[in-house]
């Protein structure tokens, strides 16, 4: 019986296995520095005060006064120029919305409404 002590690896296995183990290691840096960037405090904050105005905004999708000056989804409503303040955790957010006409694909009415909302902060 013959054994063989030159088992191992090749030099071209060692180096694909580098490869690929640092391009895995580079994968997985990228992906939890930008989930440390999206699970900050201010930035799911700023996301629930948004959704806190959408929701707000959501009983005059019903109201079929769209065209009145007095509903929050009227044409052209623009509360940027005065936004709300509020103030969570020691932290200050500036919160507002405009609204916008859109017109269905391909038509020219004008019956839908697109709300943007933003929310800012100072960054620390």
């Amino acid at each position: 019986m013959k054994v063989n002590l030159a088992r191992g690896f090749t030099l071209v296995e060692v180096i694909i296995a580098a490869l690929l183990l640092t391009t895995v290691g580079a994968v997985l840096f990228v992906a939890f520095t930008s989930a440390h960037r999206w699970t900050q405090p201010q930035n799911s904050t700023a996301f629930s005060l948004a959704r806190q105005t959408a929701e707000n905004l959501y009983p005059a999708v019903r109201q079929s006064t769209w065209t009145s000056s007095g509903n929050p989804l009227s044409a052209g409503y623009d509360s940027s120029a005065a936004p709300e303040t509020v103030v969570l955790d020691a932290n200050s957010y500036q919160r507002s919305y405009k609204v916008k006409a859109v017109s269905p694909a391909g038509g020219t009415a004008k019956d839908y409404r697109k709300a943007e909302v933003t929310v800012s902060w100072p960054s620390s």
